[in-house]
């Protein structure tokens, strides 16, 4: 059975033509030429999309009085960027109803926790469950997460947090769902009330 693309799960959310939309690491525009917003903002430091700029520069410069219904963050997978990008973009979230989507959460093994693919980001997942963060994460597409009703992690990670290892994470249990019942949760919650 074909696993869901990114675009596919956030097209499930009702309304999202009417959405504010902001994806960081846009890349190649696969996930970003496809999401039905028509309000679509894109940061990416290597490629030209709507900011050629770090994270860090847009939410400093541009993005800093901007909101958005729908955050997908998909840019630096090393834990302490994607901690950082994680809570910038709660500060430009549309509360109560926005979603933050998170990719390459779930290293599908060992191999895939260096730098150039998921890197060690299952560190921030495995912070926001501790933390009893209420969020979803769809089984395959490398874990992609969606947190309902993002809260902030504290300025620095505790010693447990930066000291998981990815054998420990795989041992932990994870709210995993598969395609149709996270679109489902998407469906019943849009961007409008509870999970």
């Amino acid at each position: 059975m074909r696993i869901k693309e990114t675009s596919e799960i956030i097209n499930s959310i009702p309304g999202i033509e009417d959405k504010d939309y902001l994806e960081l690491g846009v890349a190649g525009g696969g996930t970003f030429t496809k999401v039905r917003s028509v309000r679509k903002t894109g940061v990416d430091w290597e490629v030209q999309w709507t900011f050629m700029m770090s994270t860090d520069e847009f939410f400093d410069g541009p993005g800093k009085n901007m909101l958005f219904d729908v955050i997908y963050i998909d840019a630096c997978h090393d834990y302490p960027q994607v901690r950082k990008d994680y809570n910038n973009a709660i500060r430009q979230l549309r509360f109560p109803m926005g979603l933050i989507f998170i990719h390459d959460m779930v290293p599908p093994n060992l191999g895939h926790t260096v730098q150039k693919h998921c890197s060690d980001s299952f560190r921030l997942l495995a912070e926001l469950m501790d933390a009893k963060q209420q969020l979803l994460v769809q089984r395959g597409n490398m874990g992609l997460t969606v947190v309902f009703d993002p809260q902030p992690v504290p300025d620095e990670p505790n010693f447990y947090q930066k000291s998981v290892t990815y054998q420990m994470f795989m041992a932990m249990s994870r709210p995993e769902v598969n395609d149709e019942e996270l679109m489902k949760a998407l469906a019943e919650r849009g961007t409008d009330g509870e999970v």
